[in-house]
């Protein structure tokens, strides 16, 4: 398996933003290496209410569904950059993940990449907090784990644990909404 955060596929000619070369030899690798699974963990377009983004994802990350990957991905913040609505049509456009309830929303998912791995992709904007939609979802599938798997992944954009920065990047620590999912796995792990 193969885990591959903030993306931020764009224009290939933005190179401030993002390094299109860099990301394409990425793509490449990942794709030759044919992993059982590809876990995005979130930023996967540069700005969410881009239309194109999401087209550049699709044209670049071909070699992936050529080689027949299976890829996971997680809501990260740039998915929701710009106009939410748009942001939640693009979204949707690309990912079968996200469904509907009054209108687009922010989603969940989860997989299994083999028999012994289990895969939750989760929104880690959206509440984590014990009670929220998403926790009694997690919970759910927690409780639903066949005896067979021996492992679950979590992919998210914003982790359950980190080291506390208090100089340079604070706005990178844990906030409530991961502390909250951090001290749910530790129960019931």
């Amino acid at each position: 398996m193969i885990t591959y955060g903030d993306q931020r596929f764009t224009d290939p000619t933005n190179i401030k933003s993002t390094n299109p070369r860099v990301r394409q030899w990425l793509v490449n690798q990942i794709a030759a290496a044919r992993p059982t699974a590809v876990i995005l963990n979130g930023d996967v377009p540069l700005a969410g209410d881009v239309k194109n983004d999401y087209a550049v994802f699709q044209t670049e990350t071909k070699p992936w569904r050529d080689a027949g990957l299976h890829v996971f991905p997680a809501l990260g913040n740039r998915e929701f950059h710009g106009d939410a609505r748009q942001c939640l049509e693009n979204w949707g456009t690309t990912s079968r993940r996200c469904g509907t309830a009054a209108g687009m929303r922010r989603s969940w998912d989860r997989g299994s990449t083999c028999s012994r791995v289990y895969v939750l992709a989760l929104d880690s904007d959206a509440s984590l907090l014990a009670g929220s939609d998403q926790a009694r979802w997690i919970e759910r599938q927690i409780d639903a784990l066949p005896s067979s798997i021996d492992f679950v992944l979590l992919a998210m954009h914003h982790p359950p644990v980190a080291d506390l920065q208090e100089h340079i990047q604070v706005d990178h620590n844990p906030r409530s909404n991961e502390i909250a999912l951090r001290d749910y796995l530790s129960k019931v792990a």
